[in-house]
């Protein structure tokens, strides 16, 4: 069951936080007038790559970082660059760097929970959303990640209560409602699964999993 919760649409990735109407001019500009300001280096780097630039953006964070070894949004900023890399290990330091930094900012948390999930240490990737929604309890990618792997460790009543929490903060979205669905099956209640799944396929009648479960129980 929980495979193909995660087949059909995976846990939610890493969130970027960027404002994408930096352009490069204006803070080219910045670092030239005032080399000292350093979210300047970050603003740029996050412009480079939307831009897909990566050479040119680890050159910005590097020099900023040498400049501002304490600036958080530099390390959380490259932890975003290496993990679009590839670079999980590179991406994981700069996460735990972020933290040292700003302990309180919870996307640090999430984008390493997110990391650890790829590395497949689901301890620390749960560890890691736990934080995350203790610091921010509408973090929904963080809840809903968590839902996900209580769903796969069968802590059914747990993943239900989490999928809720999820569909508070995002009332249209279908698999929420699908992953609602799943615990209920866990907890051997066809009927409330049916429910779920009904409603589930009305919200996004193309959503194969929901269909495929519906004629398994009916």
């Amino acid at each position: 069951g929980f495979a193909i919760l995660v087949l059909a649409y995976g846990y939610l990735s890493f969130q970027r936080n960027f404002e994408w109407k930096n352009n490069e001019i204006l803070w080219t500009k910045t670092i030239g007038l005032n080399p000292n300001f350093g979210r300047s280096y970050a603003q740029l780097a996050e412009y480079y790559i939307a831009k897909g630039d990566y050479a040119r953006a680890e050159e910005y964070l590097l020099k900023g970082i040498s400049k501002f070894p304490k600036l958080d949004s530099l390390r959380v900023i490259s932890g975003v660059l290496y993990t679009d890399k590839g670079d999980l290990q590179k991406a994981k330091e700069a996460y735990i760097k972020a933290i040292e930094l700003r302990p309180n900012y919870a996307s640090s948390y999430h984008n390493l929970g997110y990391i650890y999930l790829q590395e497949g240490n689901i301890i620390q990737a749960e560890e890691n959303f736990r934080k995350t929604i203790e610091i921010s309890p509408i973090y929904y990618e963080s809840v809903f990640n968590l839902a996900v792997l209580m769903l796969d460790q069968r802590k059914y009543e747990e993943a239900k209560s989490l999928f809720e929490r999820a569909a508070k903060l995002r009332k249209k979205n279908h698999e929420v409602y699908f992953g609602i669905g799943m615990s209920y099956m866990g907890l051997g209640d066809n009927e409330m699964a049916k429910k779920y799944f009904i409603y589930t396929v009305k919200l996004n009648p193309s959503f194969a999993p929901a269909k495929e479960k519906l004629d398994e129980i009916r």
